[in-house]
């Protein structure tokens, strides 16, 4: 009986595994550094990975149970009865779950081909797309060290250590499917660690300072897709000619010249995949005759995809159709040009402020001292004084407003730019002294200074747009600024010992008024309370006079009445003498009258 062969997936999932990975550590090292070929080479790991894993997926069928015998309806057994209610019902759906089920799962035995050519074709589709986008966003800013330079170093001996593991895994009892992917994934693993390997040069080059090739190796990362994408293609359309997609694919990518092993050659390849002996005389004129339109075909496919721009949010894009400028500028997006050299694209950044930096670029915090360095040197100024130096930073802040005009009125706007604001400062110190432009008003000047500028940057209708000016720093040169502080320190000590002066002399004289007005005050109160207590005795005596007048005997009764009141009040009398009649006196308060006792 013969011995069932295994079909051994699991170590082809393990290998599709470790390409993804790469893909993954690849784009981790590209958000971290902005190094472009670390993105590239991570999509040239991810589309073989990609499309093996699809031959993989579609491979397997959906395992069918014999159609099971049903009873004709209204037919029923001795020994069974009609089911009714809602136990029937369930049973029913079930039925029709399991019967759709069933026929979507025949469907997809039949056409998985179709189903797993569609789905490699997106997916190819897809990444060139995405390739191509990422091709164009190379920039000579990014960063880079030796910790990835050696995290490429370890992912060079996985790759490495993974390819010669794949390659001594035990083909017997295997099926020819498994004999088949194996020797694809050994093709990809040889091809992407050389091209891991051109990274790792690249750049140690540019770590030890001797040259950046990332510009080179762009352009022969972009070959080795091209090569790869070529290949996956080409090998895929035989396998589903020949009906060999899911039982022995020939998915490989043949290997330059035999890099890196035996037998995953160019000649190889081609000898396997159309039973010709390519030694022959007959076979070496056909391939001469071959290759050519295939490297032409290739070029051509690559030369065609340099029209193809992707304009990023942030930018505009200036087109040159033979060398002319078009008035048309492109919005962001993704756009079809014609290709290199008759078109030409320059994106431009137009949502980004720039910075203009005028006197010293600011690196420290010293920047904000007289006495300290700021940057490599400074900008001095002759005063209009003419014995007078002055150290100044200004920062403009600006952005492109009309990029056609940007283009097309300089080669470099940003030099106009940078001469206009020097002559402005210019300008707006040569008139003045160090004293006074000390003690500016700092958003006056800034706010005249920005209209001033824009105004002369208009004249030469650059399309730029001046956002603010901001007015950093102004001090005299760092030479003299020790005793040029020292004297504005006395001064200030000056002013300080003035100001506390008249604050004191003004708390003297508030007080001294406040306590004038008070006596002052007083004063007159006192006045006026003496001027009409003489008044009320006036009146009382013209009244007094008056009643004298009229009722002198009662009146003059009354005030003696008064008088003997105001001199005894309560006091006791004694009375004493010869004669007193005690029918005479009267017992009482003096002016009130009593009955005798």
């Amino acid at each position: 009986m013969n011995k069932k062969k295994s079909s051994g997936t699991l170590p082809l999932l393990i290998c599709i595994a470790v390409l993804a990975a790469c893909w993954i550590g690849a784009e981790v090292l590209y958000t971290a550094t902005k190094y472009l070929p670390f993105c590239l080479f991570g999509l040239i790991c991810l589309m073989p990975a990609l499309t093996l894993l699809t031959v993989v997926i579609f491979k397997l069928e959906i395992p069918l149970k014999d159609k099971p015998e049903l009873v004709a309806d209204g037919e029923s057994t001795e020994d069974e009865k009609p089911q009714k209610g809602f136990k029937s019902a369930i049973k029913g759906i079930g039925v029709a779950i399991l019967r759709a089920f069933g026929a979507c799962a025949r469907f997809y035995n039949k056409r998985r081909t179709v189903i797993a050519s569609a789905v490699a074709l997106a997916v190819n589709i897809t990444l060139q797309i995405r390739f191509l986008i990422m091709l164009s966003r190379m920039t000579s800013i990014y960063t880079l060290s030796y910790t990835y330079l050696i995290a490429v170093l370890v992912v060079f001996i996985i790759l490495l250590s993974v390819e010669k593991w794949t390659a001594h895994v035990s083909e017997e009892d295997r099926d020819e499917f498994f004999v088949a992917m194996k020797k694809n994934i050994r093709s990809v693993l040889i091809l992407i660690r050389t091209a891991l390997l051109l990274v790792g040069v690249s750049m140690a080059l540019k770590l030890l300072g001797f040259y950046d090739a990332q510009n080179i190796l762009r352009i022969v990362l972009a070959v080795f897709w091209y090569y790869a994408s070529l290949f996956t293609i080409a090998s895929f359309t035989v396998a589903l000619i020949k009906k060999t997609l899911f039982t022995a694919p020939a998915l490989n990518i043949p290997t330059p010249f035999s890099i890196g092993s035996s037998g995953f050659g160019l000649i190889a390849y081609l000898e396997e995949n159309t039973g010709i002996t390519m030694r022959s005389l007959w076979s070496i004129k056909m391939i001469k005759g071959l290759v050519p339109y295939t490297l032409l075909a290739i070029g051509l496919v690559f030369w065609l995809s340099t029209g193809i721009v992707q304009v990023e949010s942030y930018e505009h894009a200036a087109v040159y159709r033979f060398g002319h400028l078009s008035e048309k500028l492109l919005e962001p997006g993704i756009h079809l040009t014609l290709p290199w050299p008759l078109d030409k694209v320059e994106k431009y950044d137009t949502e980004t402020v720039k910075k203009l930096v005028i006197g010293y670029k600011s690196v420290e915090d010293t920047d904000n001292t007289w006495s300290g360095e700021h940057g490599t040197s400074e900008y001095r100024l002759l005063l209009g004084s003419v014995d007078e130096l002055v150290s100044i930073n200004l920062r403009i802040e600006y952005k492109i407003s009309d990029l056609y005009k940007y283009v097309k009125s300089s080669s470099s706007p940003d030099k106009i730019l940078e001469a206009q604001t020097y002559n402005l400062v210019t300008d707006k110190t040569i008139h003045t002294d160090l004293e006074t432009l000390l003690t500016i008003d700092r958003n006056a000047f800034s706010t005249q200074f920005r209209q001033e500028l824009t105004e002369r940057v208009k004249i030469y209708d650059t399309g730029v747009e001046i956002v603010s000016v901001v007015l950093e720093s102004i001090h005299p040169p760092i030479d003299v600024a020790d005793v040029y502080q020292s004297i504005v320190s006395a001064e200030i000590e000056a002013e300080k010992i003035i100001l506390e002066a008249e604050a004191y002399a003004s708390t003297t004289v508030t007080k001294a008024e406040a306590q004038s007005y008070k006596d002052i005050s007083q004063a007159n109160a006192d006045k006026y309370s003496k001027v009409a207590d003489a008044e009320a005795a006036v009146a009382e005596f013209m009244a007094g006079v008056e009643a004298d007048k009229a009722y002198p005997d009662s009146y003059r009764y009354y005030k003696y009445m008064s008088a003997i009141t105001k001199a005894y009040g309560s006091a006791k009398l004694i009375i004493v003498g010869d004669g007193i009649d005690s029918s005479n006196i009267y017992f009482g308060n003096i002016g009130q009258v009593v009955t005798p006792q």
